[in-house]
């Protein structure tokens, strides 16, 4: 090869290196961070209007979309983790909140999955420091919300009680095949799983098995409708935020309804929550 082809040669690779390198970054700066902590649950307790409040912190990004729906959806897990970065601020956005406000902010995936038995190893695997939150209801109040949350979406055609009546011949084969195998859909055993999603001890040591009971922080409903400042400040204090007061803001996603539990399935489901109530929500 001549002198003149070598230079050419070399210029080549010398613009080839420089594209790589700049495509390179751009799909880094397009990439976004993963998530510094999770809101898992439980559903029908008030995890968006939780969200909506931490969100009012300076150093918590703010998403549009708050659950991802990435870990407990077959469908888009197989798309890759880049799937679920891409959801996220980028590592550029942050520095630029960084810059603002003086300290790194955080950011959080508010997806309600706590129930899903193959979700915290998933979780675990590719965040295996973040900080859990989970907000916890009377299971007997968050079953007949979850009740009219279906009804209310036409997926729910028979009374509450014969729901409950109904729940184990819907669910018991569902969640035997999630249990087999992780990338089954189980949306019977999602959908209908009004009084299991209860038995929050059970689950809660499915995520112990993975996370240190230090990255937890269990909220009670009732306490948090009470005061939803003292509340977030708590949580602020727990993820490492400086101290930051908000004001209480209106409930987000709250179902209205009227109907009132029969007093016997009442008193025969409070008997199967017991040591749950006792535990959680004391």
């Amino acid at each position: 090869m001549d002198k003149y082809n070598q230079l050419n040669y070399l210029k080549y690779q010398i613009l080839t290196s420089i594209s790589n390198a700049k495509f390179f970054c751009k799909t880094l700066l397009k990439l976004g961070d993963l998530p510094d902590f999770y809101i898992i649950g439980v559903q029908k307790s008030g995890t968006s209007s939780l969200y909506e409040c931490l969100c009012k912190h300076p150093g918590i990004i703010h998403r549009l979309n708050k659950e991802v729906h990435f870990f407990n959806n077959p469908s888009n897990r197989n798309h890759g983790i880049n799937f679920y970065k891409a959801n996220f601020s980028t590592k550029y956005n942050k520095r630029k909140v960084e810059r603002q406000i003086g300290y790194t902010p955080l950011e959080g995936d508010a997806t309600p999955f706590f129930i899903h038995p193959c979700v915290p190893e998933l979780v675990y695997e590719v965040t295996p420091n973040a900080k859990l939150i989970l907000i916890v209801r009377n299971p007997i109040d968050r079953a007949l919300s979850h009740y009219h949350h279906n009804q209310i979406r036409g997926r729910e055609n028979v009374s509450f009680a014969e729901a409950v009546k109904l729940e184990e011949d819907r669910i018991t084969n569902d969640f035997n095949k999630l249990l087999k195998n992780p990338e089954h859909s189980a949306n019977a055993f999602l959908t209908y799983s009004y009084c299991k999603r209860g038995y929050y001890d059970e689950q809660m040591e499915n995520w112990l098995n993975f996370f240190p009971q230090e990255n937890l922080n269990i909220i009670n409903f009732d306490d948090f409708v009470i005061n939803q400042a003292n509340v977030c400040a708590k949580i602020f204090n727990f993820l490492n935020l400086p101290i930051y007061q908000i004001t209480s803001i209106q409930k987000t996603n709250s179902g209205k309804y009227t109907e009132k539990i029969d007093p016997n399935l009442y008193d025969q489901l409070f008997d199967n929550f017991f040591i749950t109530m006792n535990v959680y929500l004391k």
